[in-house]
């Protein structure tokens, strides 16, 4: 008896979940909310740089290195997002608030070395709709009972 009941219970419970409400986001569709303290990519404000390297010292997990600007002898930080852990001590103890912090925490790359930041690419403004995947474009279509279902059209 304790056999059949060990086999049925597993189903019956799998069987109540099928009625209940999705719980998953559909990333990137529907962005997730993220905190009012939400930490993301750090940008840099050159012309705000002193060249203290406060930042270098400053960082737990050497992820700054203090580098030439190209054409300049002004010496501005270089970030490794491959290393940096996001504390945001670099953006605290910057006496020129040379640095600040993003809301952007999709940075994702193919290789490692693109996660190393020259100052020159830290300056950049990022581009929001250029970081995100092409939304799939799907048509909704009834699928007998079970409800409805999705047919990819393509990509915009």
């Amino acid at each position: 008896m304790s056999t059949v009941k060990n086999t049925i219970r597993p189903l019956v419970l799998a069987f109540s979940h099928v009625f209940r409400r999705v719980f998953t986001a559909k990333y990137p569709y529907e962005a997730p909310s993220r905190p009012s303290r939400c930490r993301g990519r750090i940008m840099l404000r050159i012309e705000r740089c002193i060249s203290c390297g406060t930042c270098e010292k400053i960082c737990p997990n050497i992820a700054i290195k203090m580098v030439k600007l190209k054409g300049s002898d002004k010496l501005c930080p270089q970030i490794d997002f491959g290393r940096c852990m996001f504390c945001y001590f670099c953006v605290s103890y910057c006496p020129a608030e040379a640095l600040i912090g993003t809301e952007l925490v999709e940075i994702s790359v193919y290789s490692k070395e693109k996660l190393i930041y020259p100052p020159e690419k830290l300056a950049e403004e990022p581009k929001w709709p250029d970081l995100l995947p092409k939304p799939k474009r799907v048509k909704l279509r009834v699928v007998g009972r079970r409800g409805a279902g999705h047919v990819e059209i393509g990509r915009e």
